[in-house]
């Protein structure tokens, strides 16, 4: 297990060692020319190490883009095993323990994951030093690996026994002596750390050894290893489904028994299609459960030790005001999560009821995050982001929906790590990842651009309107004596609003419908379309029925040209007091959210008085009457029709700025429609992008 040395030194980039620390005769008497030994008072780690390009700053390049601009994000601490030759010829050692404190670099150039220090003196995630690795596979010639770690007195480790093999066969090819031939061969392939290797096993006596660990699964590969053995010895070799390792088996030993066994054919089964959201993948992709990639983030944020409170939203983690006076927070943070930068967050709460969120983030610092998220550590962080675009893809699919058992609010970390996933090699998870970055950033740029031209194209309508109600062809003005009016026409009556308004209602809910003569369409505030200022041209079965008095269908039923004004409700993105005209022809009533104002026509068009309206609410004027209790808004519109005014011309001028503000906000309207249709369309090729990227479905290398 890896231990995360948490200081908070080391996240902003500070020395925590000087060379005074260094012990010089330790370092010496180690003998590894990549480690420092470091001053310790602690006995019981053995020797504490770091690299020795931590003291000479030597640059490291992001394996990602090549680039030199790294910093290390974080620490951890790597144990290993190491062999000191004490008398090489008589064949006595000393195996001591060594606790290396290793650096994870993370690239500001191009923000992709943080990597390992590239560690020369052993293999990635290895728990040997190479040295011992060597001796190990030296041994291996001779015993099997469990009698060789014995003699040593190391853990014969499943998860360094690939390493060591390996290094038989990359590191000392030349030296290899005569195989003996078994009677009895097993060919298999084998994972070790996300990559997967053919081992060659023989068996004699009722003992495995392993012949060794093939580069890869190629039939030439495969084939240079099996002439090495004597074909009139082999009676029996069991294989993997793997067509190349038949065909070089069928070459060399086309007089023993090839045997597939029930449980590699079903492994292989699974792997081609037997995960039912991912469908056929890649042949050399392998399937695995997402327990064997990831451990579960369990370390609470006792004493307030972490003070960076994050939270997810939309699939992003972003950081959270912790000092915020929002009632949201609670009272204490001492149970939330401490994360690391790679983390991946899943939010597996509210199954039931919320089908529409992204339920998976990636962490891309250190802070705390509310204990009821669900948060994995990947065990080799170089791939925690393709891990995540992989969950990502699972999310699109809304695969969290249909795991567990029956209708369920939630899912456990129990249930989650049993997903089955499909991994490349790491060289393909870097350029999948290197790939859907660049990708999904291009995508992002265009839909944040084309979300800026919106608002835009908003800002310019909003611009025409105000410009169109208050400076409409003249050349003589006078000033209004309003500040936020300026200089009007000096042609134009100012008057107060209220006079021109002829009659002014709160609507009602009504009752549920009853399938009798008293139901009526309910127009609400769902119902605005409020950049086009009126209601959603839709069926009328789209539209809310609800129940009415005869006393209140006489009293609330709309009439062409009513204004409907949002006096309860908006937000603080969407202040109260946005406005529409009725103009659709049906008989409708509408809710108590909203303000019937009619006006006198022979003063005022509605149209006219609309667009002045939302000159009104653009320049925020209606905010000054803008009343909020218990969380709502309230719009005190008596009191805003009372004490503002509103500029008129005659009805001919009226309707000439009617029909130019409705000509050039009808074709904005149509251009802010057409970039708005054009977002969901970019959101979609994204999702199918990333599904189909780590799915194998396009090839990217």
């Amino acid at each position: 297990m890896y231990n995360e040395i948490r200081w908070e030194e080391c996240a902003l980039g500070k020395k925590l060692y000087t060379k005074e620390n260094i012990s010089k005769a330790e370092t010496e008497w180690l003998g590894i020319p990549e480690l420092v030994v470091l001053k310790t008072n602690s006995d019981d780690v053995g020797l504490e190490v770091v690299h020795r390009r931590y003291f000479e700053d030597e640059k490291l390049l992001c394996p990602a883009c090549r680039s030199s601009k790294t910093r290390c994000s974080k620490i951890v601490d790597r144990k290993l095993k190491d062999l000191l030759w004490l008398d090489e010829d008589h064949k006595t050692f000393q195996i001591i323990s060594l606790l290396y404190h290793q650096r994870y670099m993370r690239c500001d150039n191009c923000g992709q994951s943080v990597f390992p220090e590239p560690t020369e003196f052993g293999e990635k995630g290895c728990k040997f030093t190479n040295r011992l690795s060597d001796a190990l596979a030296d041994g291996t010639f001779q015993f099997s690996y469990k009698k060789v770690c014995q003699h040593y007195g190391v853990p014969a480790s499943t998860a360094s026994v690939g390493e060591v093999m390996r290094r038989r066969i990359q590191c000392r090819e030349s030296l290899l002596p005569p195989v003996r031939t078994p009677h009895i061969i097993s060919i298999v392939e084998v994972v070790f750390f996300g990559e997967f290797y053919p081992a060659v096993l023989g068996i004699w006596d009722d003992e495995v050894y392993c012949l060794d660990i093939l580069r890869d699964s190629s039939e030439e590969t495969c084939g240079a290893f099996l002439k090495t053995l004597d074909a009139n010895q082999v009676e029996t070799i069991y294989v993997d489904p793997v067509d190349s390792l038949f065909s070089a088996v069928n070459q060399y030993f086309p007089m023993a028994s090839i045997v597939v066994t029930d449980e590699a054919i079903k492994r292989y089964a699974r792997n081609a299609s037997g995960i039912e959201w991912i469908g056929s993948v890649p042949s050399h992709w392998r399937v695995h459960t997402l327990y064997q990639l990831v451990t579960q983030v369990k370390e609470k944020n006792s004493n307030l030790q972490e003070k960076n409170l994050l939270s997810l939203s939309y699939g992003k983690i972003k950081r959270k005001d912790i000092d915020s006076p929002d009632g949201l927070l609670p009272a204490s943070f001492d149970g939330y999560n401490i994360i690391e930068d790679g983390d991946i967050v899943l939010r597996l709460t509210d199954l039931q009821n919320d089908h529409t969120s992204l339920r998976v983030g990636l962490a891309t610092e250190r802070g705390i995050i509310t204990s009821a998220y669900t948060t994995l550590r990947p065990i080799d962080t170089s791939n925690s982001k393709y891990l995540y675009y992989l969950l990502h893809a699972f999310d699109l699919k809304k695969g969290f929906y249909g795991m567990g058992s029956g209708v369920r609010q939630g899912l456990n970390y129990a249930e989650v790590k049993e997903l089955r996933v499909v991994l490349p090699g790491q060289d393909e998870q870097n350029a999948i990842v290197r790939f859907l970055d660049n990708q999904c950033g291009q995508i992002d740029s265009i839909i944040e651009d084309t979300k800026s031209s919106i608002d835009e194209y908003k800002k310019w309508k909003t611009s025409l309107i105000f410009e169109a109600m208050t400076k409409w062809k003249s050349s003589d003005y006078k000033s209004s004596g309003i500040s936020w009016l300026g200089d009007i026409p000096k042609s134009w009556h100012l008057v107060p609003i209220k006079q021109v308004v002829l009659q002014r209602d709160g609507g009602a809910w009504g009752n549920d419908p009853e399938g009798s003569d008293l139901d009526r369409i309910c127009m609400r505030i769902a119902d605005f379309s409020f950049e086009q200022g009126c209601f959603k041209r839709q069926l009328t079965d789209l539209y809310t029925k609800r129940n009415y008095s005869a006393s209140q269908i006489k009293k609330l039923t709309l009439k062409f040209g009513d204004i409907l004004v949002e006096k309860s409700g908006g937000g603080e993105k969407t202040p109260v007091g946005r406005a529409v005209l009725f103009d659709l022809d049906f008989e409708a009533l509408y809710a108590n959210f909203m303000e019937r104002i009619r006006v006198d026509t022979k003063k005022v068009l509605p149209k006219f008085f609309l667009y002045f309206w939302r000159a009104l609410y653009f320049r925020t004027v209606t905010t000054a009457y803008i009343k909020q209790t218990t969380g709502i808004q309230n719009l005190n519109i008596p009191l805003l029709l009372e004490k503002e005014y509103i500029p008129l011309p005659s009805l001919e001028t009226q309707k000439k700025i009617v029909t130019h503000l409705d000509s050039l906000c009808n074709k904005i309207d149509e251009v802010i429609d057409e970039q708005q249709r054009l977002i969901p369309d970019l959101e979609a090729y994204k999702r199918s992008l990333i599904y189909e990227t780590v799915m194998g479905k396009r090839k990217v290398v």
